[in-house]
């Protein structure tokens, strides 16, 4: 905890000045505020980080990859409603495999050729949303 304190102050300290501009005096004050809740939150996440990779020192990676965990982008609607969709296509193809394997019995060969197609899609679609995560 000393080390959370000690960069707490270096923040003040580098925080301190007459010049508050482009803030309001109120505005600077909640500015320095979420400072230090940023700096807390990043300290516990570089533990938690460092914890998860079975070591008991935080490395730079540690931090880093704890700093990209805090501030990570959500997810845009487009990417959202591509995930939406790819998984009701696998819904659907697993859905209608069930009912294939359950029912067997002689099944068009439009029916299989859908779901094939379905599954593919939703995997693609689900793929992409994956993909760009990482």
């Amino acid at each position: 905890m000393k080390d959370l304190d000690n960069a707490l102050k270096d923040a003040y300290l580098n925080l301190e000045t007459d010049d508050h501009s482009p803030f309001s005096i109120d505005g600077y004050r909640e500015l320095k505020i979420k400072i230090s809740e940023l700096i807390v939150q990043l300290f516990d996440e570089s533990i938690r980080t460092a914890k998860r990779s079975k070591v008991e020192i935080v490395s730079p990676s540690h931090v880093q990859k704890a700093a990209d965990y805090l501030v990570k982008k959500p997810h845009s609607i487009k990417s959202s409603l591509i995930n939406i969709v790819g998984s009701l296509f696998i819904g659907a193809t697993l859905s209608n495999i069930i009912s294939m394997i359950v029912y067997s019995g002689e099944y068009p060969k439009v029916a299989i050729f859908i779901t094939i197609v379905l599954g593919i899609a939703g995997a693609f679609m689900l793929g992409i949303n994956l993909a760009k995560d990482y």
